[in-house]
């Protein structure tokens, strides 16, 4: 018997890889106020994880690098800064503040080199604007391709 790939499908293997990085939506409460959280698919934990207060819990991207976690606030707030526990492996975050849609975002980075184990990152927000209306958080894994898993433990919005 011989086997071989249908003419179709590096065009399914593709659909399938986009399909995969479409972020998934969920409203989820967040220091009292309703926010909306898209986030990239976990294959490990769930969003609630990212936000308990427990360094221990923690959610895993299936196999999508950067992971990517997206909240906009009901009413918008005051930020001065955010946390981040990840895994111990190299690392860039890009936070990005916006004030109203439509605006361009304030962006925060910082990459984090032989870090120590589970390592917390604090970003402190320098002239955030007024009120945010939405965060996004990117984290790429510096040592994965495309197709690694990112661990995120916890974030905390100051």
């Amino acid at each position: 018997m011989r086997l071989r790939y249908s003419p179709e499908a590096d065009a399914i293997l593709k659909a399938e890889q986009e399909a995969q990085r479409e972020p998934v939506v969920e409203t989820f409460a967040l220091d009292g106020q309703e926010v909306t959280i898209a986030h990239s698919r976990f294959d490990i934990g769930r969003v609630h994880d990212l936000f308990d207060h427990d360094a221990y819990t923690l959610a895993r991207t299936q196999a999508i690098n950067p992971a990517v976690v997206e909240i906009a606030f009901s009413r918008p707030r005051r930020l001065t800064g955010l946390t981040l526990t990840t895994s111990t492996k190299d690392f860039t975050v890009t936070v990005r503040l916006f004030a109203e849609e439509g605006n361009e975002p304030v962006v925060y980075t910082q990459t984090l080199h032989n870090p120590p184990p589970d390592p917390m990152i604090d970003i402190p927000f320098d002239d955030p604007p007024e009120r945010v209306s939405k965060i996004g958080i990117e984290v790429l894994d510096l040592t994965a391709g495309d197709f690694g898993h990112v661990h995120l433990r916890e974030i905390t919005l100051r």
